[in-house]
């Protein structure tokens, strides 16, 4: 009972305390959603780019396509295959491009170069760009600068 009695200046800088360690509890906590959602946020990448990386595996003559700078044509018995594994890395990259600001500096350096050497080796994807230039609008802007 002797807090009741405090006088009313005490009471004052008690409200203060309080809301100052109110305040750095929600600071705390917005920094650490924002640790959280790096953390999905590259996971996720990662997740997707797993699944151009088991295509490869699986079809390692998609390779070429990818990053060995052979282009495709109309008669190419892998047609239908690459431009489906080209289209998804495109999705994926596109993605990644959106998230760029998220990441740390040498993330976001590491995969400027990815996305760049990529785009530079593969006439398939520069093609698909071409050809589709609002699907992708990140991504197109990204290697085109």
């Amino acid at each position: 009972m002797a807090v009741l009695l405090l006088p009313l200046d005490q009471w004052a800088d008690l409200a203060v305390m309080l809301t100052g360690l109110g305040v750095f509890l929600v600071l705390y906590q917005v920094y650490q959603a924002r640790k959280d959602s790096e953390v999905e946020l590259v996971t996720g990448m990662t997740r997707m780019m797993l699944e151009i990386d088991r295509a490869l595996i699986e079809y390692p003559e998609m390779r070429q396509y990818v990053g060995g700078d052979k282009t495709l044509t109309t008669e190419e018995p892998e047609r239908g295959r690459a431009l489906a594994l080209l289209t998804t890395l495109a999705n994926v990259l596109d993605h990644v491009v959106f998230h760029l600001q998220y990441m740390n500096e040498k993330s976001q350096t590491a995969w400027s170069a990815y996305i760049t050497e990529t785009h530079g080796k593969s006439p398939v994807l520069r093609t698909l760009l071409e050809e589709h230039p609002a699907w992708w609008p990140g991504l197109r802007s990204h290697v085109d600068t």
